[in-house]
C-alpha cells in the first residue's frame, strides 16, 4: 500500500505506540545515568530559572504553574525556521498555520482564542489591538535564529502580566553574548523557491556582552497560494555594573510582506473573488532593564520598553454567502499604526530563607490609529479612528519554598484603566514533592482579563464602544513523575477555564457585543525520555472540550484531540537524525461560500538530519510534510505539500 494511502489515525497510532512502548522498555532496561550533554530538553533545563510564570524569576522546580520550556538547542535541532512551528510539540497548545506562512498563524491555548494568550519577546508585549482578530499576534513572524529559549505558561496569568493573559503566556527569550565569542552562519533553500539566510554574532568584552542576529526568509510560492518574505534584526547588549547590578538592552526589528486569501473567503478552493489580501508591516521593539541584588535579602528590577507596529493592508472584498446576499465583506485599504510604552518596577525582600515578598507596579500607554477607505461598491467611504488608553497598577506576590518539599505562590494585582472599570486578578498555587517517591503534585487557580481591542471598539462598521473586558477564571491540578535518575519524565495536568463577557459578532445588530460564556476543560499529558543508544523521545497528548454556554454554536478551528511525538537519534557524534509526527483531530470551520463545514483530522510527519563534515561546518536536510499529507487547517486552504529544505551551517 502506498504510504499516502494509510489513514492518519493509523499512522499516528502506530508511531506513538511504538515510540512510547520502546521508550519505557529501553529506559527500564538501561543502566541509570544522566542524560547526555548534547540532548535537547535535558534534565538541567528542568532546574533553570523561569521568568514568565511569576513577577520575578523563580527556579522551575518551585513553580506551581504548568510550564514548558523549549531550549534554543532543541529548536536548532528541530530545524524549524519560526517559533510557531517549534511549539507544535508542546501539550496544551494548538498551532494553526493555514497553507503556509503567508496566512496568519494562530495559537489556541487550552481551546481559547488566539488573542487570549499574551505573547512576549524578552518580556515586551507583542499583541496589536488594531488588527481585526482582536489583538492576536502571528508567532510565525518570530524567526528562530536568535532564540535562547521559549517559555510557555498555561492558565490565567493576569496577576503577573495584566491584560490579555486569559489562557496563558508565551515568552521568547533571546540570546546573550556571555557564552563566549562566536559567529554563526546559516544558509538554506528548498522547494517552491524557499530560501533563508542567517548570521549571528556573539561575544563578551570586559563588562559588556552583546549578540546581533540578522536573517532573511522567503517562503517562495507554495501550492497553498500564499507568500511570505521577511527580514529580521535582533540585538542584545548587557552591561555589568558595580554593586551587583546589570543593565540589559534589547532591540528587535522586522520588515515583512505577506499575501493570502482573506478570512471567510473560502481560500484557494472556494473563494469567489480571486484577489488576495496583501499586508506589509514593520515591527520595532526596544527594551531597557536594570536588575540589582543589594544583598542576600533585597533585590530590585526596573525597566521600560517600547513597541511600534505599522501595517498597510489592501484587502479585497469577500463575496456574500448564498443565503444572505447582503452579508458581503467590503474591500478595504488601511494604514494602521500602534505605539505602546510600558514602564515597570518591583522589589523583592526575603523575610526568611524560605519566604519572600515581591511588590511593584507597571504602567502601559497605548495609541492606535487607522486610516482606511472602505468600498461598499459605490465608492470608498472613510473609516478611520484614533484611540488612546492607559492601564496598569500595583501587584504583590508571595513565594514560599520550604525544605520539606512544599512550595507556594500567592499573588494579587489591581489594574486601573482609562476607559474601563478596575480589574482585580488574584492567583494562588502550590507544589509538593512527595517524600520517598519520585512524584511532584501541583495545582493553581487564577483570574485573567483582556481589554477590548481598538478595532473592536472603534471600527466604523462593526465596532462597539460599550464593550466590557473579557474575563477568565480557571484552575489546574497535575503531577510530575520522574524515574531512572531523571531519564524519564511523565507529566499530566487536568484543567478548566471559564471565560465571561466573550466578545463576539452579532449578525442581528451587525456589530461586536459581549454576550457569551465559554468553558474549556481537558487533560494534557507529556512524556520525555532519554534512552540508551543516544535516543530521545518527546511526546504529548492534549484532550480539550470547548463550548459556548447555553448555545448550539460550534467554535471553529479547535480540535478536541491533539497528539505529537518526536524521536531523535545521535548514532555518531557527527550525525543527528529525527522525525516528528503531529496528529490533529477534526475541526469545524466556516466561510461565506461553504457555510459551516467539518474538516477531517490529519497527521503530518517532518524529518530532519544533520551531519558535521568539518569541525565548524555542518550540512543538514529537513523535509516538511514528509509523506505529502493533504489536509486543510482552514476551509478551502490546502496544506503545503512535501517540501525538502537543505542547508549549510558554520559556527566559528
Amino acid at each position: 500500500m502506498p504510504v499516502r494511502a494509510l489513514h492518519p489515525i493509523r499512522w499516528t497510532s502506530l508511531f506513538l505506540a511504538a515510540a512510547v512502548t520502546g521508550s519505557i522498555a529501553l529506559a527500564a532496561a538501561a543502566e541509570p545515568s544522566p542524560p547526555p550533554d548534547s540532548a535537547p530538553n535535558e534534565s538541567p533545563i528542568l532546574e533553570e530559572r523561569v521568568v514568565t510564570a511569576s513577577v520575578t524569576p523563580q527556579d522551575r522546580d518551585t513553580l506551581t504553574s504548568s510550564v514548558s520550556v523549549i531550549s534554543g538547542e532543541e529548536i536548532e535541532f528541530l530545524k524549524y525556521d519560526n517559533v510557531a512551528e517549534a511549539l507544535r510539540l508542546t501539550p496544551g497548545i494548538h498551532v494553526e498555520q493555514p497553507g503556509s506562512r503567508g496566512g496568519r498563524t494562530s495559537i489556541y491555548v487550552r481551546g481559547l482564542d488566539p488573542n487570549q494568550t499574551v505573547i512576549l519577546v524578552d518580556g515586551i508585549r507583542m499583541g496589536d489591538p488594531n488588527n481585526n482578530l482582536g489583538g492576536s499576534f502571528d508567532l510565525s513572524t518570530l524567526d528562530t535564529d536568535s532564540v535562547e529559549r521559549v517559555e510557555f505558561v498555561r492558565g490565567p496569568l493576569s496577576a503577573v502580566h495584566g491584560s490579555d493573559a486569559l489562557a496563558g503566556a508565551v515568552n521568547v527569550i533571546t540570546k546573550r553574548g556571555r557564552d563566549g565569542d562566536s559567529l554563526s552562519l546559516d544558509a538554506s533553500g528548498g522547494r517552491y523557491g524557499y530560501g533563508r539566510g542567517v548570521a549571528v554574532v556573539r561575544g563578551q568584552r570586559g563588562i559588556f556582552d552583546a549578540m546581533v542576529s540578522g536573517s532573511y526568509v522567503d517562503d517562495g510560492k507554495p501550492e497553498a497560494a500564499s507568500t511570505y518574505a521577511a527580514g529580521n534584526l535582533h540585538a542584545t547588549l548587557g552591561v555589568e555594573l558595580p554593586e551587583g547590578a546589570e543593565l540589559l538592552a534589547s532591540l528587535r526589528y522586522v520588515n515583512a510582506e505577506a499575501r493570502a486569501f482573506p478570512e471567510a473567503s473560502g481560500g484557494e478552493k472556494f473563494a469567489v473573488i480571486r484577489e488576495r489580501d496583501k499586508r506589509r508591516y514593520q515591527e520595532l521593539s526596544f527594551g531597557l532593564a536594570l536588575d540589582q541584588e543589594w544583598n542576600d535579602d533585597l533585590s530590585y528590577q526596573a525597566g521600560v520598553n517600547y513597541y511600534r507596529r505599522r501595517e498597510k493592508r489592501d484587502s479585497p472584498a469577500v463575496a456574500p454567502p448564498p443565503s444572505n446576499p447582503f452579508a458581503a465583506v467590503p474591500a478595504q485599504e488601511a494604514h494602521d499604526l500602534l505605539y505602546r510604552t510600558r514602564m515597570n518596577a518591583n522589589a523583592t525582600y526575603r523575610v526568611l530563607d524560605f519566604l519572600s515578598f515581591t511588590g511593584g507596579a507597571d504602567l502601559s500607554f497605548e495609541n492606535g490609529n487607522s486610516v482606511s477607505d472602505i468600498d461598499f461598491g459605490a465608492g470608498p467611504v472613510p473609516g478611520s479612528y484614533n484611540q488612546d488608553r492607559v492601564y496598569g497598577g500595583p501587584f504583590l506576590e508571595m513565594n514560599l519554598d520550604t525544605d520539606f518539599g512544599l512550595s507556594a505562590q500567592v499573588g494579587e494585582r489591581v489594574d486601573f484603566t482609562s476607559d474601563n472599570d478596575t480589574e482585580w486578578t488574584p492567583r494562588v498555587g502550590a507544589r509538593y514533592v512527595v517524600p520517598r517517591i519520585p512524584v511532584t503534585l501541583r495545582g493553581s487557580w487564577g483570574r485573567g482579563f483582556k481589554l477590548p481591542a481598538f478595532f473592536s471598539t472603534a471600527d466604523p462598521i462593526i465596532g462597539n464602544e460599550d464593550l466590557d473586558p473579557e474575563k477568565s477564571k480557571g484552575w489546574d491540578v497535575g503531577f510530575d513523575l520522574r524515574l531512572w535518575d531523571g531519564r524519564f519524565l511523565l507529566t499530566a495536568t487536568w484543567f478548566e477555564i471559564r471565560v465571561e463577557d466573550l466578545i463576539d459578532f452579532d449578525f442581528a445588530t451587525f456589530q461586536l457585543v459581549n454576550r457569551n460564556e465559554v468553558t474549556s476543560k481537558g487533560l494534557e499529558i507529556g512524556l520525555l525520555a532519554f534512552l540508551p543508544y543516544d535516543l530521545t523521545f518527546n511526546g504529548s497528548v492534549t484532550r480539550v472540550r470547548t463550548n459556548i454556554v447555553d448555545s448550539e454554536t460550534r467554535l471553529r478551528r479547535r480540535p478536541g484531540w491533539r497528539t505529537s511525538a518526536d524521536l531523535q537519534w545521535t548514532p555518531h557524534e557527527r550525525l543527528e537524525l529525527g522525525i516528528t509526527a503531529v496528529w490533529v483531530g477534526s475541526v469545524y470551520d466556516e466561510s461565506n461560500p461553504t457555510g459551516l463545514v467539518k474538516l477531517d483530522d490529519y497527521v503530518r510527519f517532518d524529518f530532519r538530519s544533520e551531519v558535521r563534515v568539518w569541525r565548524e561546518v555542518s550540512l543538514y536536510l529537513a523535509i516538511d510534510n514528509l509523506f505529502d499529507a493533504h489536509y486543510q487547517e482552514a476551509v478551502g486552504t490546502p496544506s503545503m505539500g512535501i517540501r525538502p529544505r537543505a542547508g549549510v551551517r558554520a559556527v566559528f
